[in-house]
Parts: structure tokens; C-alpha cells; sequence
């Protein structure tokens, strides 16, 4: 599956091909788990976690060797997606849940990752010198701003870092898919649930937003009926038993999942980042990429060597004070690069910019730091760039802005939830007694069910439906109950 943007240690990589042992795959992979952690909110339901957990146990005590543990991670993110890393970690989306149809397809998913892992096709892309061309921008000064978002979005900050974000490519697919067939043959999962399951969710992405393609399970991999032709052989040769499963009533395991992140946790539209919790709202120039943890938020322009933070300060400070405090916390060789420390105006407050100039890679560059009261909030925004981006810096400043009315109402989530047909019913009537917010086509995929087909009563029938976050609406019993945020 498509691998997450990944911080590997080049300084490992003269060793990889001499290794005869796991080593350097638990370190690349403890680190990178690691980095995972704050990139992404995983989900906290015990009852889904442990069942994911199960299945993932039962694949891998049926592999032939065991050169490290294999850990199983729900993430919450809307896009169906899955990945691995070396080491054994093995993720898997909440927006993947609602396209699966049974625990067989969720095993093939499992299935496939953990054969990335085990063949270590992870540490082969490496070998092979897959590593792109990355934007290189001041590390120091970045980590004493944000250590944890300027790792997130700072690329590399010394010769010894790159960012991996390429597919595995077609052939370590394929082999995926054999071995993953081949192991969940042997727990025995139905191995026919790999078409199922890839023909479901090629359809899913095709009738999504164009984000949810962009960053969709599919967005670089072979087409399905490449890869169903690529294991026919393997399937030939498979003889496996079914075995039940670990629980029989998929559909209900994963009821009421909120399929991607908390939108108070805040939410990225396009170039604008709102975040409801903490009340305010940055516009970061358009066509930059854009990433958050939560109250902090980070642009970056590769091609131009730019990139953009901001996140909370203490409150109690004054600009200044915040300003004078970070500049004494600087090591020696930052404050040889500091420029100018002085009071500054912006959008008419109270505001303290701290200004450095400094190389990467041979370029000059400028960064500038600005401390500026928001209400009740201090809120630090750092810039780092060349001189002819320095405006973007300025010009995403000025947009900081606490929320209007009208855009702390209207943050939505979308819910996976389990509801029972009536009798008499088919599906259009069923989504029709349902209203507003349940996508007809949607809904007939991933039930893998014509809109007209009758449904027995108390039918179990999966939905994805978009409403304001924080209240949670009871399809069957038709009654909305408020829940605390």
C-alpha cells in the first residue's frame, strides 16, 4: 500500500545492504513510529483496537518466521488507506472500515501489509537509492520553535535526513499480495476476499472527493485487475480451510466510528486552517502544503525553500517577553544569525518580531518569528524563506483572525453507523427515510447492494453519514441526543 511520508536516517543506509539481521528495521521503524504518533490521532476505542488486534494475531501466528513482534494501529483519517513500516507496524485507516464488507477483507488488508514488512520492502527501496530531492531549511531554528511540527514539516535538516514518500512499486505489490493471500489462506480467511475487496474500494475512490483520490489506497498502485491476474497462480495453488471468524457481526464491531479526525482538534480547507478549540483561523498561501497536530499548524513550499509555522505560546507572556525569552534560549551559533529584535505592529495589536538570516544549501535565507496577542490567546508564527517569498510570510501573519459565528457552527463529521431495514423496504427507500446527509451511491457500494433490492427486516445496513460534529443522530430510533465535546 502507499507509504506515509517517512523520516529515515541516511547515515544507516551503507549498512542496510550488509545487514544479515532485523536490526536496522526496528530502528527505521521504531523511529518512524515514533514520528507517526504526533502526525496522526489514532483512535482510543478499545473494543475496535483489540478486535483489529485479533485479527492481526491470528495472521501472524501463522507465519513461518517471526523476526520481530507486529504491532496493529487504527488511525482516524476519512481517506480508505493502509501502510506499514519497517519493524512490523502495521496501520490502518477508520475511512478503509466502512468499504470492507467482512473480517475476511480485513484481513487481506492486514495480510498485505504485514508482507511489506516481512519481505522488507521498505529496506530494499532504500537500497535501491529511492530517495527524492527534499527542501532543505534551517533545523535549529525550526526545532526551538516547534520541536515537534518543525520534525513534522522541516525537510531535512541535515545531510543524514530525506523524507521516503514513494509507493512500493508493482512488483513488491504483487509479491505483497501472493504472500498476503498465502497467510491468510492459512488462518484460515478466504483468499477470494482480496478481489472483493479491491474491486469495492477502487469504486469508492472513484465516486469520492478529488482529496480522498489524491491521498486515496489506490493513488499509485496497479490497477485490480493487474494484480487479481498476478496472484491467479498463487490462488490456484492454495488449499485452505475456513476457519469462523472472530466475530460474526462485522458490520457492528466498528458502529458509530468517526471515520477521520476530530474537527475541534482543527481542520485544513484548502490553504485556510480553522480550529474551533482554540479560536482562531490562518491563510497560508495557496498551493503550499499544509499539515497540523492539532492547536499547531505548518506550511511548506518545496520548490522554494519556504515554510510557514504557528502555533500557541503561553498566554500569560507579553509578546515581548515571549520574544526576549526564546532569543536568551537560543544556542550560540542561532544568535550569531539573529538580525533584528523589535516591537511590531500587526493588524493594529501589540506584536514582537524577531528577524535571522541564514544558508541552506547555499541560499539565503530569512526567517523572522512574530509573537501577537489574540484575544486571549498568544499566538507565534515562524517563517523561514528566500527573500523574494519573505511576503508570503508577512501576508499569512496578517490573516491571523479568531473564528466568525458562523464558522464555529458549521464543522461537520462524517460516522459510520450500523441501521436495520424495515420491512418491505430496498435500499432507496431505506436511504430516503434516512434524509438528508446519507449519499445514496455510497451507500449501495459499500453494502455491495442494488438500490432496488429488497432487504429482509432488521437487516443490518452500513451508512456514512455527514453531520455537525458532537451530535450524534440515532437512525433507528429516529431521536437526536446532544454528547459532550
Amino acid at each position: 500500500m502507499k507509504t506515509l511520508f517517512i523520516y529515515i536516517a541516511i547515515i544507516f543506509l551503507p549498512l542496510i545492504a550488509n545487514a544479515q539481521d532485523y536490526n536496522m528495521d526496528n530502528i527505521l521503524g521504531k523511529e518512524n513510529a515514533a514520528l507517526l504518533n504526533f502526525q496522526k490521532e489514532f483512535s482510543t476505542d478499545a473494543d475496535q483496537v483489540d478486535y483489529l488486534r485479533q485479527v492481526g494475531r491470528r495472521l501472524e501466528l501463522q507465519l513461518d518466521e517471526h523476526p520481530f513482534h507486529y504491532r496493529f494501529y487504527l488511525v482516524k483519517d476519512e481517506v480508505p488507506s493502509s501502510y506499514s513500516l519497517p519493524g512490523g507496524y502495521v496501520y490502518i485507516t477508520t475511512g478503509l472500515i466502512p468499504v470492507l464488507q467482512n473480517e475476511d477483507e480485513l484481513a487481506y488488508i492486514l495480510a498485505h501489509e504485514m508482507m511489506h514488512a516481512q519481505m522488507r520492502h521498505h529496506i530494499k527501496r532504500c537500497e535501491q537509492g529511492v530517495i527524492p530531492d527534499v527542501v532543505a531549511i534551517p533545523g535549529n531554528l525550526l526545532t526551538t520553535a516547534n520541536r515537534k511540527l518543525g520534525t513534522l514539516v522541516n525537510a531535512p535538516i541535515n545531510k543524514y535526513e530525506a523524507i521516503v514518500f514513494h509507493s512500493y512499486g508493482r512488483k513488491f505489490e504483487n509479491d505483497a499480495d501472493k504472500e498476503g493471500i498465502a497467510l491468510m489462506a492459512k488462518a484460515g480467511y478466504d483468499p477470494h476476499a482480496m478481489f472483493s475487496a479491491l474491486d469495492r474500494i477502487s469504486k469508492y475512490i472513484e465516486i469520492s472527493s478529488q482529496e480522498v483520490k489524491d491521498r486515496s489506497f489506490f493513488a499509485e498502485h496497479p490497477q485490480v485487475a493487474d494484480r487479481i491476474q498476478a496472484v491467479d497462480k498463487t490462488l490456484a495453488e492454495l488449499d485452505w480451510e475456513p476457519q469462523s471468524p472472530i466475530h460474526h457481526q462485522f458490520f457492528a464491531e466498528f458502529d458509530g466510528i468517526l471515520l477521520g479526525n476530530n474537527p475541534y482538534d482543527g481542520v485544513l480547507l484548502e490553504n485556510q486552517y480553522l480550529n474551533p478549540e482554540y479560536d482562531f483561523c490562518v491563510e497560508f498561501p495557496a498551493g503550499w502544503s499544509a499539515t497540523h497536530i492539532k492547536s499547531d499548524v505548518g506550511a511548506y513550499d518545496a520548490k522554494n525553500n519556504s515554510a510557514i509555522l504557528v502555533t500557541l505560546d503561553i498566554p500569560t507572556h507579553t509578546p515581548k517577553d515571549a520574544g526576549d525569552l526564546f532569543v536568551q534560549r537560543l544556542g550560540n551559533k542561532c544568535k550569531t544569525r539573529l538580525v533584528n529584535a523589535e516591537n511590531y505592529s500587526l493588524n493594529g495589536e501589540d506584536a514582537y518580531k524577531v528577524s535571522f538570516e541564514c544558508k541552506s544549501n547555499g541560499r539565503k535565507l530569512q526567517a523572522s518569528i512574530i509573537w501577537v496577542r489574540l484575544e486571549d490567546k498568544l499566538v507565534r508564527l515562524m517563517g523561514v524563506s528566500p527573500e523574494y517569498m519573505a511576503k508570503h510570510v508577512e501576508q499569512t501573519a496578517l490573516s491571523l483572525r479568531s473564528l466568525t459565528i458562523n464558522e464555529m457552527l458549521t464543522f461537520n463529521a462524517n460516522y459510520y453507523q450500523v441501521v436495520n431495514a424495515r420491512e418491505g423496504e430496498n435500499l432507496e427507500a431505506l436511504c430516503n427515510r434516512l434524509g438528508d446527509g446519507v449519499n445514496k451511491e455510497m451507500v449501495a457500494l459499500i453494502n455491495a447492494k442494488d438500490n432496488n433490492e429488497m432487504l429482509k427486516a432488521g437487516e443490518p445496513i452500513k451508512i456514512v453519514v455527514e453531520q455537525e460534529y458532537g451530535l450524534e443522530y440515532d437512525y433507528n430510533d429516529a431521536r437526536h441526543m446532544i454528547v459532550s465535546l
